[in-house]
C-alpha cells in the first residue's frame, strides 16, 4: 500500500518563495507595530496571490488591533492547557493512531537499510543543509527521507535524493487528523523492521510518531536551536528517545539544567549529546583587503529571527558616514528591508549553487548576523571557513567560538544600540585593515580546527547506528 500523496508534486519554486516571504514578512510587520507596512505588504501578497487566502487572512490581521489579537492568542492557549480536552486529544491521538498501524498491516513496503528521516522541508537554510549532510553519511544504508511540508524552493531536494529514497507527504502531514492516521501507518509500517531506526529533526511528525512506534525502533532527534518552550514540551518524549543531539555545549547545558529541575534521572541526560556542524574549507587568499571598498554580506533564511531590516538600516547608516563598504543580502526578498534602506543594500535572491555561494564568500570580507536568536548558525561556520570575518548579535552559540580576534559579538536587545555598535566595529575595520586581516586568517584557522567535516560524518553514524549515544563527539572532539 503506497499512500497517494506520498508522490512528489511539483512546484513554482520562484513564485512559491515569494508568497511564502510576503506571508511572513505581512506577520512580522504586525507584531513589531507596524501595521500600515503590515496591510500594505497584505495588499501586494493579495495583488500577485488574488486566489490564495494567505493575503486575505494577512489583511484582516493587520487590521484587527494588537489587544484583540492578544486576548484570542491567550483564549486559545488556555483553553488548550485544559485538563479535560488534554485527555481527549490523547485519546483521540491513541484511536486515530491505531486505526492507522492497522492499515499498515495491507502495505508490503520495506526498507532495506532500516533507517528513515524525518524532516520538515528541504528548502534553502543552514539546518537544511546540515540534514542533507547526515542523509548523506548514511547513503550506503539506502535510507528513506519524508519532508512532511510542502516547502517553497526545495533547493536541496536534489542532495538527498542522490543518498536514499525521498518520499514528501505534505497533504497527509498537515491536516490535524489526517496526520494523526498517517502517523500510525507509519509507526506499524517501522516496527515491522527488526533494526529500525528513526531520526527526526524540528518535525512534529517525528514526534507523533515515538509514542506508537514499537520498543525496539531507535528514536533519536535533532534540535539546531534551544527553545525552552519546546523542550518543555518535549520531556514526554524524553524516556522514548534513544539518543538526543543538540549541536552546541549551551544548549546542551541549558537542557541538562531542565532534566535536573524535572527530577529526570542522569541516564536520561547522558543520552543528550553535542555534535557541532561539519563543513568543508575554503580558500584564504582571495580576499583583498586593501581594496577601496570592503563586501559585507549578509547569508539567511526570510524569517522573523533574522531581524533582516537592521542590515538595512546599519547599510544606510553607513552610507551617511560616507563609509565605503557595499552590503550583498543573500536569501531575502528586498520587502524584508524597509523602504528607505533598500537602495542601499544589493539583493541576491536565493543561491543554491554551491559555486555560486562559494564565490560570494571568496569576495566577502565581513559577514553580519543580526538575529534574535540562533542555535550555533551554519553561515558563521561557512563564513569562517573562507576566512570571512563574522559580526553577530549575541545569540546561541556563538559566544563559545567568537572571542573578538576571530570574530565579533555585540549584545543583543536594544535595536538601535545594535545599530551603533555594528556601524562603530565596520568603521574601525574599514580603517585598519591590517587588524581585519590578521582576524580573517584567525577566523579560518579556527574553522579549519574545529568545524571540518569527517568527525561530523563518523558521530552521526554512531548515534543513528550504536546502542548507546554516549560516545558520539563533535568534530572538534568534546562530548
Amino acid at each position: 500500500m503506497i499512500w497517494p500523496a506520498e508522490r512528489s508534486v511539483a512546484s513554482a519554486p520562484d513564485r512559491a518563495v515569494l508568497h511564502d516571504q510576503l506571508k511572513i514578512l505581512a506577520g512580522e510587520q504586525k507584531n513589531r507595530g507596524q501595521t500600515a507596512r503590515s496591510l500594505a505588504t497584505a495588499a501586494a501578497l493579495v495583488a500577485r496571490f488574488p486566489f490564495s487566502g494567505a493575503g486575505y487572512w494577512a489583511m484582516a490581521r493587520a487590521l484587527t488591533p494588537q489587544p484583540a489579537l492578544r486576548g484570542w492568542r491567550r483564549l486559545r492557549s488556555g483553553i488548550a492547557r485544559g485538563g479535560a480536552l488534554k485527555g481527549l486529544k490523547r485519546l483521540l491521538r491513541f484511536g486515530l493512531g491505531s486505526v492507522g498501524r492497522a492499515l499498515s498491516l495491507f502495505s508490503r513496503q520495506r526498507n532495506p537499510g532500516g533507517v528513515f528521516f524525518f524532516f520538515r522541508t528541504a528548502d534553502f537554510g543552514g539546518a537544511e543543509r546540515v540534514h542533507a549532510q547526515i542523509v548523506q553519511g548514511a547513503q550506503d544504508l539506502q535510507p528513506w527521507v519524508y519532508f512532511t511540508e510542502r516547502g517553497n524552493e526545495n533547493g536541496f531536494l536534489g542532495e538527498y535524493r542522490g543518498a536514499g529514497r525521498v518520499i514528501r507527504p505534505w497533504r497527509l502531514a498537515g491536516g490535524r487528523i489526517l496526520s494523526r492516521l498517517y502517523a500510525g501507518y507509519l509507526a506499524g509500517l517501522i516496527s515491522r523492521h527488526r533494526h529500525a531506526v528513526v531520526f527526526g529533526s524540528h518535525c512534529s511528525l517525528a514526534y507523533a510518531l515515538v509514542p506508537l512506534l514499537s520498543p525496539h525502533v531507535r528514536c533519536v532527534d535533532l534540535r539546531h536551536a534551544f527553545d525552552a518552550a519546546h523542550e518543555e514540551w518535549a520531556l514526554q518524549f524524553v524516556p522514548r528517545l534513544n539518543a538526543r543531539v543538540v549541536i552546541s555545549l549551551e544548549h546542551n547545558r541549558l537542557r541538562k539544567e531542565l532534566y535536573r529541575a524535572q527530577g529526570l534521572s542522569g541516564e536520561l541526560a547522558a543520552r543528550s549529546v553535542v555534535i557541532e556542524n561539519g563543513i568543508s574549507m575554503g580558500r584564504r587568499d582571495t580576499h583583498d583587503f586593501h581594496a577601496p571598498t570592503l563586501e559585507v554580506v549578509f547569508v539567511g533564511r526570510a524569517a522573523p529571527e533574522k531581524r533582516v531590516y537592521l542590515v538595512g538600516r546599519i547599510a544606510t547608516e553607513c552610507r551617511k558616514r560616507a563609509l565605503n563598504l557595499r552590503f550583498t543580502l543573500v536569501g531575502p526578498i528586498p520587502e524584508w528591508v524597509e523602504p528607505e534602506d533598500r537602495a542601499h543594500c544589493e539583493f541576491r535572491g536565493v543561491v543554491l549553487d554551491p559555486t555560486v555561494m562559494r564565490r560570494i564568500y571568496e569576495q566577502s570580507h565581513l559577514l553580519l548576523l543580526t538575529s534574535s536568536s540562533e542555535g550555533m548558525p551554519l553561515v558563521v561556520q561557512e563564513a569562517m571557513a573562507h576566512a570571512v570575518v563574522p559580526i553577530s548579535t549575541r545569540c546561541g552559540a556563538l559566544h563559545e567560538h567568537l572571542d573578538g580576534t576571530n570574530g565579533c559579538i555585540v549584545e543583543n536587545g536594544d535595536e538601535a544600540r545594535i545599530v551603533r555598535e555594528v556601524v562603530g566595529i565596520l568603521e574601525r575595520l574599514l580603517a585598519q585593515r591590517e587588524e581585519l586581516a590578521a582576524m580573517s586568517l584567525r577566523a579560518w584557522e579556527y574553522a579549519q580546527a574545529r568545524f571540518t567535516a569527517p568527525g561530523f560524518a563518523a558521530a552521526y553514524r554512531q548515534v543513528l547506528l550504536a546502542d548507546s549515544a554516549r560516545g558520539a563527539v563533535s568534530p572538534g572532539g568534546r562530548d
